[in-house]
């Protein structure tokens, strides 16, 4: 069995550093460490930075990752470790917006006693200088949101709206993603997916209430997402409608079959913790990238270079002649999502390496604003993992026997039974592959035999067979 890990080199040696340190103190698995770090370094540039490939089209660094990995894999522990500089601008965003607010009702409030109507303007510049540090009158404040935990479709209109976010991108956090998806037609007759997918590509939309009282204009519906599911719910997140409707080609899948923590090392790792914050590098470059939130959204052009162009189309082109382990129109569906990506993941990795490059200038080099060949050479080795994944995942799916299996093992050996057989032949497979001890191995063959899951029989010899061939 093929052994698909990120290629943690494409990221600059100081986040290499961090995620192999978040491994060893803090057990987290290093592929979901790699992806989800890749989407979370994506928002933070996504109201900075973007590239135009082709006029008209414009690409922009929103990303979907999803973690699929067994219960007790750590997935809300990470989740919170990557968010955590982007949880901290947001509660200084909110804590500002605050402070607007109230200076905004002061200001409102003097106007209704009437005290400013008929006042000169030199008298009216004063007041205004006294109680807000300034001469301009002061603007209602808009109240910006980074982060959406509880998702509705009705919340993130109202979360993206021009009264809001009003352009500025948000990161939607699931630790279970398969909430959001039930979520969908909660409130609305159906409509629900098809506006959550509208998310991907960040168009604009006027969002007409049925009482016609309520209008909510949103510039740009931009949304990264970094979820979570365990494996065996993925069968319930990636659906045949959702492979139809193209939702699931949207996400980059990170894969984790089975734990790589060592329980056993658990003390040992905490008495090797070391005195410093292995964050720190990571925390510090997101929320530099974070500085222009508090300002417009104005977005810096990126461009590509022709080697970088000539790259991308032979690599596509090479994508293309591959021999997958799918049929040709599902890989053409998956790759018309990863051209984009491809680009995104270059913004992001061109970005990250310029500002380790340029540490000492804030990470800001006008002089550096074009995505050079090493860029789009790493990009393409993150996108080849994704794309891996992303069959894995529709084979894995594609088979329903497979949710009653907890990885690829479980389900070879299942495979490897004749027809009929021993309880013997059952157990010492199992236990000779490594996959439980004796009593574990009597355990899954009896849940193998329930009545939810009916994958083998006993006849009236004691001898199995698969009902499932």
């Amino acid at each position: 069995m093929k052994v698909n890990n990120f290629p943690i080199e494409v990221f600059h040696p100081c986040i290499q550093n961090t995620i192999r340190e978040m491994n060893m103190y803090m057990t987290h698995n290093i592929n979901a460490s790699c992806g989800q770090m890749l989407t979370a370094i994506a928002y933070s540039l996504n109201n900075t930075y973007e590239v135009e490939p082709v006029k008209g089209r414009i690409i922009r660094p929103n990303l979907w990752s999803l973690y699929v990995s067994p219960s007790g894999a750590g997935k809300t522990p990470l989740m919170d470790a990557i968010t955590k500089p982007i949880k901290k601008k947001e509660q200084e965003v909110k804590e500002e917006y605050k402070k607007q607010l109230a200076q905004f009702k002061q200001y409102t409030d003097e106007r209704k006693k009437g005290c400013l109507i008929d006042a000169e303007q030199e008298t009216i510049d004063q007041w205004l200088l006294d109680n807000f540090g300034c001469k301009n009158t002061p603007n209602e404040p808009q109240n910006a949101t980074l982060i959406v935990g509880k998702y509705t479709p009705e919340g993130m209109d109202r979360v993206l709206s021009d009264k809001c976010n009003d352009g500025k991108a948000v990161l939607l956090l699931s630790d279970e993603v398969l909430s959001i998806f039930k979520s969908f037609n909660q409130y609305s007759r159906g409509s629900g997916e098809e506006d959550f997918l509208k998310y991907f590509n960040y168009g604009s939309e006027n969002v007409i209430r049925a009482d016609l009282t309520k209008q909510v204009y949103i510039r740009e519906k931009n949304v990264s997402v970094i979820g979570c599911t365990q494996s065996d719910t993925i069968f319930d997140v990636i659906t045949p409608s959702r492979i139809s409707n193209g939702n699931a080609f949207r996400w980059l899948y990170i894969i984790e079959d089975e734990l790589d923590v060592n329980k056993n090392a658990f003390e040992a790792m905490l008495l090797a913790q070391p005195e410093y914050d292995v964050m720190e590098t990571y925390n510090k470059m997101i929320e530099r990238f974070l500085l222009c939130y508090n300002t417009s959204v104005v977005r810096i052009p990126l461009t590509l270079s022709q080697d970088c162009i000539k790259y991308a189309a032979n690599w596509l082109n090479e994508v293309k002649k591959t021999e997958y382990d799918i049929d040709i129109k599902t890989l053409m569906n998956i790759t018309s999502k990863m051209e984009d990506y491809l680009i995104k993941i270059a913004i992001v990795l061109n970005r990250s390496r310029q500002y380790f490059d340029n540490e000492l200038n804030m990470g800001l080099n006008p002089d550096k604003s074009c995505i050079e060949l090493v860029d789009m050479e790493n990009a393409t080795k993150v996108v080849n993992y994704f794309i891996d994944n992303t069959i894995k995942i529709l084979n894995k799916v594609s088979d329903t026997t497979n949710r009653y299996f907890k990885n690829d093992a479980e389900k070879e050996l299942f495979d490897l039974l004749p027809d009929t057989f021993k309880n013997t032949d059952f157990t010492g497979l199992f236990v000779n592959k490594g996959l439980g001890s004796l009593r574990t191995a009597q355990r899954k063959l009896k849940k193998l035999q329930s009545k939810d899951v009916k994958l083998i029989a006993r006849n009236s010899k004691g001898e199995f067979y698969k009902l499932i061939a």
